[in-house]
């Protein structure tokens, strides 16, 4: 009975987390876009899912309750070639405490490439490079047997030549397990927070949102599915409801094959410039002893693609 009363409590607050901070967003312009981009190969190669994904890492940063049963000490780092000129990634620590806790600490970077500065008159006189980081911090539990729950709190700094914005952002999330189905059912609520300083008088909003999904793998097949749901809290040009399905399939206990779709290439393809095949991806894993690695392939329309590589290690 204990347990169900908590069920419920938690779930309750993390539909109440967004309103907390709804109020002071409401009159801000969407931002900090390094929040919405991909931070490691395997969620690059499956279009972005993993809510629910409790054998992955790296989906801490879709839902912090994804590293409940990471029982190792564990170290991650990912390069990603993003469209365009960008450059991102990310370092990841993560550490069991006690026997139900895990934590976790993440550097995420973006740099916008160089850029010239011009005058009113547009006279060149220099240059700058634009970059975004998170810091977060992250704390999950796998006290109940198939209920695991996590938290994350993060700081994102923007830097615009001689302008800065920040803003403090919270994630929660839960997964439920169902054994007898080999699947888990994950929830998360992202980005809920506020700007504390804007690049010059106006602050951004920082882009909320909620994430739902399920994980399963099948009975007779060696292929794990992923099926993701995301949910803007405010529709803008940039925040749009999407869903996206990735699948992993295991050839060996060493390697595994992974595509993805994401709903979310319709708005990034045009049919007078070409991008049909945006949304779709792929990639794969090579497992030897403690390391890990990961390519991923992502199709972002007209845009470009993106290229992503993450090395693991367990010690």
């Amino acid at each position: 009975m204990k347990n169900h009363q908590f069920y419920r409590s938690f779930i309750i607050a993390l539909f109440m987390l967004p309103f907390l901070f709804s109020g002071v967003q409401a009159q801000s312009t969407s931002g900090f876009d390094i929040l919405r981009q991909d931070t490691g190969a395997r969620q690059t190669a499956m279009a972005g899912t993993g809510v629910a994904s409790i054998n992955d890492i790296y989906a801490l940063f879709l839902n912090p309750a994804c590293i409940s049963l990471n029982n190792s000490n564990y170290a991650g780092i990912t390069f990603i070639d993003q469209i365009l000129d960008i450059i991102s990634g990310s370092v990841v620590f993560s550490k069991p405490v006690m026997s139900d806790y895990v934590i976790a600490a993440a550097i995420n970077f973006t740099n916008y490439g160089t850029l010239d500065r011009a005058d009113q008159s547009g006279n060149i006189t220099g240059s700058f490079t634009p970059a975004d980081y998170v810091f977060s911090l992250s704390a999950a539990s796998n006290k109940f047997r198939r209920f695991k729950y996590g938290f994350a709190v993060k700081g994102i700094y923007s830097r615009i030549d001689q302008y800065n914005a920040s803003a403090l952002a919270f994630d929660a999330g839960c997964i439920y397990s169902i054994p007898a189905q080999n699947m888990s059912v994950g929830f998360s609520i992202q980005n809920t927070g506020t700007s504390i300083d804007g690049f010059i008088d106006e602050k951004e909003t920082l882009p909320s949102n909620v994430r739902a999904g399920l994980t399963k793998t099948l009975a007779h097949l060696p292929l794990q599915l992923n099926l993701d749901f995301y949910f803007p809290f405010k529709k803008t040009g940039q925040e749009n409801f999407y869903w996206a399905l990735g699948g992993e399939f295991t050839v060996s206990d060493n390697l595994f094959l992974r595509w993805g779709y994401s709903s979310a290439g319709k708005y990034e393809q045009s049919e007078l410039q070409g991008g049909k095949g945006a949304g779709i991806s792929f990639g794969i894993g090579l497992l030897l002893k403690k390391y890990r690695l990961d390519y991923g392939w992502r199709s972002k329309g007209i845009a470009g693609n993106i290229n992503a590589l993450t090395l693991h290690v367990t010690y």
